[in-house]
């Protein structure tokens, strides 16, 4: 008898459920978990296996709790046995295929993607990082988490917190909010593009995008990543500061696919690839998310059906039916696919492009669906329409100075490359020096060495302004559309214009002084990631509601470990939450 209480305290502690919630909910999470004693590798990566995994009610909450021990690993390992030429062993726990190259990963819990997180919207999500890394630090960034009333649980190194240490831990604890299919990532170096990432679903109670469909689940959350065959980090570090070209190689879609081809007897064998199980008849939300160092956005489409395009991020819009749809970098879309077609295997059919699609390069990977016998319209109450508080403009480019200290070409904003500070700006804001900082009006007179200037650059608000911000693409040698991501906010995309030609940035400022860009106000679409086409400019517009120091970048990371970045520094310190008491503090000694 006390053995068995024992291993039920001991699953409680493990699950995350606190006590109340597991009384009202009893019976719901003992069914969750009844099939299984112990979850499956695919479960956990799935997210299936964790009580926080249910039918959303508006009634009640959970905490729920997770660890992530991340560790320097590698694909194909010896857990992996006999695979691919005994395909079961392929799925083993602690097994990780990634096409089946051997290569050096960055995992969390050796599992490729990390486990996922599925939860309801207003639960409380507590996530205990551990680093187990030899030598590397490491922050996780909740993508597409406002973390209101939590700044200091963003996960970016230097601005909010200060990274992980090898051999500590770090807990993460946070209000999942708001609803939408959001993405959990490293946010130093290049670590989430050798692997350390995964889903994080927030479901809403009552979802007014049910009629669409009949089922959500978390079988059928799509991660899309480019993967190279070697280390991120050692294929992009060698060609960066080389005026060489970067190229893409492959895509994980789930962490499988079928790159590598082994022989044995004459015979080719090959890693599996993901597959998706639907029910013929039945209406399935599939919820996609992708990401690349490099700029490789992907064209998605099923083979025999259409696809109904729901919401984009966090914010829902009228669907809209199309053959096939792009995604870019950080981005994340909901499909609806109705199972309509015969009982058969279909090819789900992932293209790249940009990088991935030229000089002889062509990416693309499938998956199978298997089928067994833009307008926003949740138009928010802030009024987007008035005049702007704030009208800030930036200009993206690829810059090239002709020195030994910084030949580039360097992707910036506004001719500048962000450096993070010495200490968090959100936690220990005191202990930087006013000449350790700077902003629009003095950033030239701060780190510069023969017209290459470098600094943490900070663009400030008051709380609950209206702010506009245009973001124009002027290189006229490189046709690539820059990704961009907003932490702690979403905003609505008012406008989003192809030149089709060389424009200078002086003019595309004009025709928005003048007036002349026309913009769409009313049921604007709500994301906060995205695109600013190449020779082109998108403009968004958002209230600051949300006091903090909230970073703004491209979401390609070499072009974010290269500088093109600031920060949004929103009310003032005095308006932000105030930090935990013994909350990590590092800095220069």
């Amino acid at each position: 008898m006390t053995q068995l209480i024992l291993k039920i305290i001991l699953f409680l502690y493990l699950y995350g459920i606190s006590s109340s919630s597991f009384r009202s909910t009893r019976f719901e999470t003992v069914k969750n978990i009844s099939n299984h004693s112990i979850p499956t590798k695919k479960e956990i990566i799935g997210g299936q296996w964790h009580p926080c995994y249910r039918n959303c009610d508006d009634k009640i909450k959970r905490t729920c709790k997770y660890t992530f021990v991340l560790k320097q690993y590698t694909s194909m390992s010896y857990a992996c046995h006999d695979c691919p030429f005994n395909k079961e062993d392929c799925f083993l726990n602690g097994c990780i295929t990634a096409g089946g190259h051997v290569r050096p990963v960055t995992v969390a819990n050796h599992m490729l993607p990390g486990p996922s997180i599925q939860i309801c919207e207003g639960d409380t999500v507590i996530v205990n990082v551990i680093n187990n890394f030899a030598s590397d630090s490491a922050t996780i960034h909740w993508h597409g988490i406002h973390q209101v009333d939590t700044p200091f649980m963003d996960g970016v190194p230097f601005i909010t917190q200060c990274p992980i240490l090898p051999h500590n831990n770090f807990v993460y604890k946070f209000n999942a909010s708001p609803a939408g299919t959001h993405i959990w990532h490293s946010h130093i170096g290049f670590e989430e593009a050798d692997g350390l990432y995964g889903s994080l679903i927030v479901r809403k109670p009552n979802d007014p995008l049910k009629k669409y469909y009949d089922n959500d689940l978390a079988e059928h959350v799509m991660t899309i990543w480019h993967w190279y065959e070697m280390s991120t980090v050692y294929k992009l570090a060698t060609v960066l500061h080389r005026y060489s070209k970067v190229y893409g190689y492959s895509f994980l879609i789930n962490g499988l696919s079928s790159k590598a081809k082994y022989i044995s007897q004459n015979t080719s064998y090959e890693t599996p690839k993901e597959i998706f199980h639907v029910n013929e008849g039945k209406k399935y939300r599939f919820r996609v998310m992708f990401n690349s160092p490099i700029y490789c956005p992907v064209q998605v489409s099923v083979d025999n059906h259409q696809l109904l395009v729901i919401a984009s991020e966090s914010g829902a819009f009228d669907p809209v039916l199309v053959d096939s749809f792009f995604i870019n970098a950080g981005e994340r879309y909901d499909f609806v696919l109705y199972a309509n077609q015969r009982p058969d295997n279909y090819w789900i059919r992932y293209r790249g492009r940009g990088d991935c699609d030229k000089n002889g390069v062509r990416i693309s990977e499938v998956a199978i669906l298997r089928v067994i016998d833009l307008n926003n319209t949740k138009d928010k109450s802030k009024d987007i329409s008035r005049t702007p508080d704030y009208v800030f403009y930036y200009k993206f480019s690829f810059n090239t100075y002709m020195t030994h200290y910084a030949p580039g070409p360097y992707p910036q904003i506004n001719d500048m490359s962000f450096e993070f500070p010495s200490v968090p700006l959100l936690t220990q804001y005191e202990d930087l020096s006013s000449s350790s900082i700077c902003n629009e009006e003095n950033y030239k007179n701060k780190e510069c060495f023969e017209g290459f200037c470098k600094c943490p650059l900070i663009y400030s608000v008051n709380k609950d302004s209206l702010v506009e911000m245009v973001f124009a693409d002027i290189t006229d040698d490189r046709d690539q559309d820059h990704p961009v991501h907003l932490h702690g906010h979403d905003f609505h995309v008012v406008a989003m214009v192809s030149m089709g030609k060389n424009v200078s940035f002086e003019e595309i400022k004009r025709l928005n002084e003048l007036g002349l860009v026309e913009k769409k106000f009313s049921r604007a679409p709500v994301k906060d990631n995205i695109s600013v086409p190449a020779k082109g400019f998108t403009v968004i517009r958002f209230v600051a509601s949300n006091p903090g120091y909230w970073f703004l970048h491209c979401h390609l990371a070499n072009h974010m470990e290269m500088g093109m970045g600031f920060i949004l520094k929103v009310g003032e310190h005095s308006q932000m939450t105030k930090t935990p008491i013994n909350f990590p503090r590092c800095g220069n000694y």
